[in-house]
């Protein structure tokens, strides 16, 4: 049975048709997969269709336990006392790829999630803190490693997107900044490895010319 790879969708009928494996061997594999199905139940409960599936999706008691799973694995290195973010705070900087990016949030298994129904970073922490003024910056691209301009494909020209220094602008003008970094989901779960787990990018640079503003 084949799952993350594609190489039977991909191969598989011309290796039939030039005769290189036979359609007894498939009938004889799929009889196998089929079975095994069977026996474990899985046909007793078919599939529903979306609309039902949708229907009991983000239910109220499947939130709050996911939420208690998520507080419980979380874990938190150090804290010299800034933590819980005190609500007299005036003014947060968000800063990074990740600070307000539902999709990427959803992780590497997001079976039906949609990024619409994400909280993210940015917006969880103005829900929480909504007389305090949180500045998103992205400071950075997860992959980019050039100078921070976005080439526009209608006007022909490079435009600046935001870059490290309008982060550290951000960081320098607030009482508390907040960095958010990571790698891109589709680089973790099943068939994705990594060979270093430094930061992707230039977010590095990101962090360190932050941490800089004290």
């Amino acid at each position: 049975m084949e799952m993350v790879s594609t190489s039977y969708r991909d191969t598989l009928a011309n290796q039939v048709s030039a005769g290189r494996i036979s359609q007894k061997t498939v009938d004889q594999s799929v009889r196998r997969v089929l079975a095994t199905k069977f026996k474990l139940g899985l046909f007793d409960r078919p599939l529903a269709e979306a609309t039902a599936f949708r229907a009991v999706m983000l239910q109220t008691d499947s939130v709050n336990l996911a939420r208690t799973a998520a507080a419980r694995s979380c874990v938190l290195l150090k804290n010299d006392g800034l933590l819980p973010l005190a609500k007299s705070l005036k003014r947060i900087a968000v800063l990074g790829p990740l600070a307000d990016d539902g999709d990427e949030m959803l992780g590497s298994w997001s079976g039906h999630g949609r990024a619409t129904d994400v909280v993210t970073l940015a917006e969880g922490i103005r829900t929480k803190l909504p007389e305090t003024e949180v500045e998103v910056v992205r400071g950075c691209p997860l992959l980019d490693t050039t100078d921070g301009k976005v080439f526009v494909a209608e006007t022909g020209l490079s435009t600046p997107s935001p870059t490290i220094d309008d982060a550290v602008r951000a960081a320098s003008a607030a009482d508390v900044c907040i960095l958010a970094l990571g790698e891109p989901r589709a680089w973790s779960g099943e068939n994705s490895s990594r060979a270093h787990l430094g930061l992707t990018g230039r977010q590095q640079d990101l962090l360190e010319a932050v941490a800089k503003t004290g």
